[in-house]
This record gives structure tokens, C-alpha cells and sequence, in this order.
């Protein structure tokens, strides 16, 4: 039977405008109604003074509280009992002139400032310590004198080495640099600076000097890092460190720039669990729609809140420097709270599971509990501190947070998955068929025909089958044998459940329908294919 005109119409229009990549899915905005209110009010105000996204605004707002935080409390994890870090790691994916350095030096202002200070405080500690260490040394070069005129003179030496040994045990101790943020370092100099301050920021609104570092392929210190774990790294002298880091990552890159990192280490970056702790989010442009104008918008009157709030979180990590054996605080989960983050872990391994929405991101998926666990936390003790159970509003605001996380997550990696590359063979391989179909005048054509002739890629039985099985369950093609040769034809669907027979067959020739949508088994989806 050949194909009504209404119907070839639509498939010429389709042969058309096949795309050869899914249409990109149009994802909600960045959820700031989630954020609490100083932490909300301050992503509004400045994406109204500055016009740069609010997506790009509220990274570096959530990068500056995980870093100011980190240091002051953890959360139980209901799972281990255990305590574990409250840092975040983040990745913000955002085109040249976007506005990266000038927000994150606009937010982080605090840090900065703090971060200068400390090392201020520090350059006169050392000051301090030389001019002791200087008077140390004298002694002890005086003491081993006594001890040498002794033995010169018969004497045993037992009180001048007595005294050497005491002295030696009040030699001053040189103060511990607080390197508070980090911006390009090797893994040499991060490892070092940890073990002297274990809490720290690695922070760079140009992430190519990272992707271009040594550091970059050495993941288990960042990973040991995120989970609150030790980790030791032995010297070339053969010095060994013991550290127990916790660091806040906020890493802003160009698109080209990422790709090309994802390109070269995407795979190993994610068997390895790296990117997994990420928090991702890809910035659509601004350029050429933001607003411009010659007035004043506003007084930041939020920003001064915000900076406000940070400076006074920051007044506590100076007093924690003071106090390095300080607990933190433990911040828990009420029951109905616990109620709720359970019930949104098991939404997410659904999701992540085979055929899932998120299957292709299961790494991701799978941190994603403990990202919004530690995001509640910070939104819960940014807003009250004096409080150790976290409030069902802010893990329900953390979950919605989480999940357009995850959904940026999704769409980044979607064109690495198997599952785009499957349903851009389905889409070829329709494309081909459809057209040679139209070639032979609407006819049924010889399913060998794809083995043959078909798109390369699909040229082998391993690979064309599920493909072509797809577009069978869809209801768009079906196999039929027609005797007397028994030969195998592959058939367009029409909308009435009738097939096409080959060319040289009577119009209703009898035929058997092989393989149907009612019989052949495809993935739990539709590929689109308009």
C-alpha cells in the first residue's frame, strides 16, 4: 500500500528538518526564592545593579558562605551517624565578559580582606619568632660551648648537656601560615599550606590555570578534601604529611575551556569521582540583552548585609585559629526533616538508575544526597546559628536547589552519554531508511539493505539491531516477510497500523508482520524524531 499524500507530505518535512541533536531542554531559572532571605535579597540586588546572571551570582554567593562556614560547623549524616564537611565544590561555566572577576571580587570582598589580614598578622608573627629564634640560637651556641670547655677540662658534662637538652625543648615554634585562599598553586605548595591550615579556599574565576596545573590529575587530595577524609602525601625528601583538609572549590571557566578539559580528562576526571562533587551550571549569556543605564539603581543596601553576616562568620574562624583543637558545630536533622531528605534520595535513585533521567550523571546522582545535606546546613546556620537542628525549610529549599543542579548536571554531560549517542544512531538510521523508502517510490526496502549500505557505524548486527529495534517500538517501521521467498523487508508504519509492501507484490499481498511495536522490545523512551 503506498503512502497517503497528507502522510508523505509530513515525512518530506520531516527528512527535512531532521536534527541530528536533541533540541536543548529548556531548564527553570536559577531558584533564588530558595536561598534565605540576606543570602536571596543580596543575588536580586546585585543581578538589578550589575545585570550579570543570577546563576553566576548565586555560585559565588554559595561559594563565599560554604568557604566563611566550612570551618565553624558539620553535619551528621544520617546514614554513617558520622560527621562530615560542609564544603561545596562548584563550577561555573560562563562565556568572556560575563562578569566572573568582578562579582567574585564584589562578594568575596570579606574573604579577601580577611585572607590579607591574616597574612599580615602572620609576616609579624615571623618577625616576632626570628628575633626569639635569633636569641634561641645564641644560647644553644653558648650552652654547646660550656659543654665542649667541660669535656676540655676532664668533666663529665652531665649539667652543660642537661641544660642543652632543656633549652632545646623551649626552641620557639615557627607560626603556622594561614594561607586562607587559594587561586593557582601546585600540589606540592596546597599540601603544604594545608598542613599548616587545613581549611582553606581554592578559588579561580579563570579555571584554565587550573585544567593547565599538575594538580589537576592528582584528584585524591580534592577528593579526600570534599569527603573530610585524611590523606597522606609523601615528599621527593621524604617528608610524609598527615592532613585532614577541607576546602570550599569554585572554579569559573570558559566554555571552550572546559570542553576542551572535559575532552582530554573527562573520563578518567569522572572514574575518578572529581567531577562527581561538583556543583555545575553552564550561564546563559547576557551579552548584548543586559539593560544599560546612567542612573544609580540602588544603595547595596543588601550587599552590606551580606558582608555584614560574613564578616561576623569570619570573626568566629579567627577565633577558631586561636583555639586549632575547637570543636565544630554539629548540625542534625529532625525527624521530619530526615523524613523528608530520605524520600528525596530515593526520587533521586530512581532517576539515576538505568533508563533513568539522570542515568547518564549517576556519579553526579549520586553525591547529590550529600551536597544538599551540607547546602541545608549552610543555608540553616547562615540564617541561625545558634541552632543545631537543621529546619525542614531549609532542606526542602536545598532539595529544590539541588535538583536545577542536577538538571544542569544533566544537560552538560547529555551530549558524553550513551544514551545521546544511541539516539543519534536512531536518528540516522531513520533518516536513511525514510530516504530510501521515498527512493523506491513509498516500497518496502531489504532489511540486508542496512547491513550493507547503511549508516557506517550501524554496518554490523551487534550494533544495528537495538537501533533499528527502537525505531520498531516506536511505531515507525516494522519488518515483514513476504512469501514466496521469505525474504525480510523493513516497512513504514502508517497511522492506521497498515504496512508497505516491497516493490513487484500485488497492493494486498498477504505478508507476516515480523517485528511490530507490540513485539519488539526498545528503550523506555522516545527518541524524538521531528
Amino acid at each position: 500500500m503506498n503512502l497517503s499524500p497528507k502522510l508523505y507530505n509530513a515525512i518530506q518535512a520531516n527528512l527535512q528538518g531532521l536534527p541530528y541533536s536533541p533540541e536543548k531542554r529548556e531548564l527553570p531559572p536559577y531558584p533564588v526564592e530558595s536561598f534565605p532571605p540576606v543570602l536571596r535579597n543580596v543575588i536580586k540586588e546585585l543581578h538589578q545593579n550589575t545585570q550579570i546572571p543570577v546563576a553566576l551570582i548565586g555560585n559565588v554567593v554559595l561559594a563565599t558562605t560554604s568557604l566563611t562556614c566550612q570551618s565553624l560547623i558539620e553535619v551528621i549524616q544520617p546514614h554513617t551517624n558520622m560527621p562530615e564537611p560542609c564544603s561545596l565544590y562548584l563550577m561555573t561555566i560562563a562565556e568572556s565578559g560575563e562578569g566572573k572577576t568582578t562579582i567574585n571580587k564584589q562578594v568575596m570582598k570579606p574573604c579577601y580582606t580577611f585572607a590579607a589580614e591574616l597574612i599580615q598578622k602572620y609576616e609579624q608573627q615571623v618577625v616576632d619568632y626570628k628575633r626569639k629564634l635569633n636569641v634561641w640560637t645564641i644560647r644553644k651556641q653558648a650552652l654547646a660551648s660550656n659543654l665542649r670547655q667541660a669535656v676540655k677540662k676532664g668533666y663529665s658534662g652531665e649539667n652543660e648537656e642537661y641544660e642543652i637538652s632543656k633549652h632545646a625543648q623551649n626552641e620557639p615554634l615557627r607560626p603556622p601560615r594561614p594561607n586562607f585562599i587559594y587561586e593557582d598553586t601546585s600540589l606540592k605548595a596546597l599540601v603544604e599550606g594545608l598542613s599548616e591550615h587545613p581549611e582553606a579556599g581554592f578559588i579561580s574565576d579563570e579555571a584554565i590555570t587550573f585544567f593547565k596545573s599538575y594538580l589537576k590529575n592528582n584528584p585524591g587530595l580534592l577528593n579526600k578534601a570534599w569527603d573530610g577524609e585524611m590523606f597522606d602525601f609523601r615528599r621527593a625528601d621524604g617528608e610524609i604529611y598527615h592532613i585532614t583538609p577541607h576546602l570550599t572549590f569554585s572554579l569559573m571557566s570558559q566554555p571552550g575551556v572546559f570542553m576542551d578539559y572535559i575532552k582530554k580528562h573527562g573520563v578518567s576526571a569522572r572514574a575518578s569521582g572529581f567531577l562527581s562533587r561538583f556543583l555545575f551550571t553552564w550561564v546563559e549569556s547576557s551579552i548584548g540583552t543586559r539593560q544599560t543605564t546612567h542612573e544609580k539603581i540602588d544603595s547595596e543596601y543588601e550587599l552590606n548585609a551580606f558582608h555584614k553576616r560574613i564578616e561576623k562568620l569570619l570573626e568566629l574562624n579567627g577565633i577558631s585559629l586561636n583555639a586549632p583543637n575547637a570543636s565544630k558545630k554539629q548540625l542534625t536533622l529532625t525527624d521530619e526533616t530526615l523524613t523528608i531528605w530520605k524520600n528525596n534520595r530515593a526520587e533521586i535513585e530512581k532517576k539515576i538508575a538505568p533508563h533513568g533521567e539522570w542515568e547518564h550523571i549517576r556519579d553526579i546522582g549520586s553525591k547529590a544526597s550529600a551536597n544538599t545535606l551540607r547546602i541545608a546546613a549552610l543555608f540553616h546556620f547562615f540564617f541561625d546559628d545558634s541552632l543545631e537542628k537543621i529546619s525542614s525549610v531549609a532542606v526542602e529549599c536545598a532539595i529544590h536547589l539541588m535538583k536545577w543542579y542536577l538538571n544542569q548536571a544533566g544537560n552538560i554531560f547529555y551530549p558524553m552519554s550513551e544514551r545521546y549517542q544511541f539516539e543519534q544512531d536512531v536518528r540516522e538510521l531513520h533518516s536513511w531508511i525514510m530516504s530510501r523508502i521515498l527512493k523506491n517510490d513509498s516500497f518496502a526496502i531489504l532489511k540486508n539493505e542496512l547491513e550493507k549500505s547503511g549508516p557506517h557505524r550501524l554496518r554490523s548486527t551487534d550494533k544495528l539491531t537495538p537501533v533499528l529495534n527502537q525505531l520498531i517500538f516506536q511505531g515507525v517501521f516494522a519488518v515483514i516477510q513476504v512469501p514466496p521467498g521469505n525474504a525480510l523487508y523493513v516497512t513504514i508504519v502508517q497511522p492506521n497500523g497498515g504496512v508497505n509492501s516491497p516493490r513487484g507484490f500485488p497492493l494486498y499481498s498477504p505478508c507476516k508482520v515480523i517485528q511490530s511495536r507490540e513485539n519488539t522490545r526498545g528503550r523506555p523512551y522516545d527518541v524524538f524524531l521531528k
